[in-house]
């Protein structure tokens, strides 16, 4: 019976009938998949089922497979699929991975994070990685958005976004001796920087990958101030603040300092005098010398 009605009637059943809500909800998800309610549903069902086996892959992949097929056009669906690949990349089951992969880009085409995590995830070539990444790159800068996901959670992961691509586009083309082309992306991400004071993600890695393809051409002085940048940007994560560290360390060895003329070489590069301070990640690395 709930079938035949309008998504608004059905709606405002759920509102005064629990006694039939999940009749009702299965009406709901059936013939409105890609409805507000249906991405509720979705989302509340996701976090109740996880929530006993969190942080155990095994448990979790059967969970969510049948989840992607009760929840075909949602999309919540990218969540879902968020979660399986790093489940199914845990425990190295690379066919399914790669099946999920390819479901990801076919479902959500103009999703940055479909090609980006093929870039991250996928065993095929460097060179089809490259082009996974460089789409996502060009994505994560499109004004795309799924519908329905809370607007300040969208703007979070959307800031950081071109970023993430950034950085791991830049690894692959390394790989390919390609550190010029590395460095020009790096320096058009950061020309436009997204990232503020209320974000978790930095600008670290752009700068140590930077670095680490100028040391790799042989301009010293420019790696070491790029080395200085990722040290000042900080790193919540701590993914690269040790590398960032040791590469500055390597750099500034044929200077052949003493630990404690390191620290003022730096300011003195960033002209952090006269009651100039970096920010509070830079305090945290100062801490360690």
């Amino acid at each position: 019976v709930y079938e035949n009605l309008s998504y608004d009637e059905i709606i405002e059943i759920c509102k005064t009938d629990s006694l039939h809500i999940e009749e009702i909800n299965n009406a709901i998800i059936k013939k409105f998949p890609s409805s507000e309610k249906t991405w509720d549903l979705a989302h509340n069902e996701f976090y109740d089922r996880l929530y006993p086996v969190w942080g155990n892959a095994r448990k979790q992949i059967p969970l969510l497979d049948s989840l992607l097929i009760k929840y075909p056009s949602t999309t919540f669906k990218r969540t879902i699929y968020l979660y399986q690949l790093y489940n199914l990349n845990k425990i190295g089951s690379e066919d399914s991975l790669m099946i999920i992969l390819n479901s990801y880009r076919k479902d959500f085409p103009k999703d940055y994070q479909s090609f980006y995590l093929s870039g991250v995830y996928s065993n095929e070539d460097n060179s089809v990685l490259e082009s996974y990444l460089k789409t996502a790159l060009k994505l994560a800068k499109s004004d795309w958005k799924p519908k329905f996901y809370p607007q300040e959670q969208w703007l979070l992961e959307h800031r950081a976004a071109s970023k993430k691509c950034t950085e791991s586009l830049s690894k692959i083309l390394m790989e390919r001796d390609a550190n010029q082309e590395a460095i020009d992306i790096i320096d058009k991400e950061l020309s436009a920087k997204k990232l503020g004071v209320n974000d978790e993600e930095t600008y670290i890695g752009c700068y140590y990958l930077k670095a680490k393809n100028l040391h790799t051409l042989g301009e010293t002085d420019k790696a070491i101030d790029a080395c200085i940048d990722a040290l000042i940007e900080g790193d919540s994560r701590n993914r690269y603040i040790s590398e960032a560290d040791s590469l500055l360390r390597k750099l500034l060895e044929p200077k052949n300092l003493e630990e404690s003329e390191i620290m003022d070489f730096v300011r003195d590069k960033k002209n952090y005098s006269n009651g100039n301070r970096p920010n509070i990640y830079w305090n945290r690395w100062f801490y360690n010398w």
